[in-house]
């Protein structure tokens, strides 16, 4: 279905990418991430290509609870999609990529504003 798809796909690859998240955003995923640990849901190792990073894998606890998880998500998911014909949900994940990639244009503005 469409989210799922979103999810896995494009979405997904923007998660990954910390470097496109705001300050707020980059905080909030590092408190996630924390407390995911904290659970034993994901594993962090140091990054032998740089110190500063970490590399987070998923427990097999974890990945028990995901795959828990997974047919209730699905359901939701499909749910939530069965509220959008195709075309509009297209139209809907456009107008998402618009509002975030000027959302993320104001930020650096912002920022390069206050540099000066």
């Amino acid at each position: 279905n469409g989210y799922n798809e979103r999810f896995n796909g494009t979405l997904r690859r923007e998660v990954l990418n910390a470097e496109r998240f705001t300050k707020t955003e980059q905080a909030q995923l590092s408190r996630a991430l924390k407390e995911m640990e904290r659970r034993k849901l994901i594993a962090a190792q140091p990054s032998l290509e740089d110190a500063r990073m970490k590399l987070f894998s998923a427990t097999e606890f974890g990945r028990k609870k995901y795959q828990e998880m997974l047919p209730q998500a699905t359901q939701f998911a499909s749910a939530v999609d069965a509220a959008l014909d195709p075309e509009e949900r297209t139209q809907f994940l456009a107008m998402c990529d618009r509002i975030s990639i000027a959302s993320r244009a104001a930020a650096q503005r912002q920022i390069t504003n206050r540099v000066r």
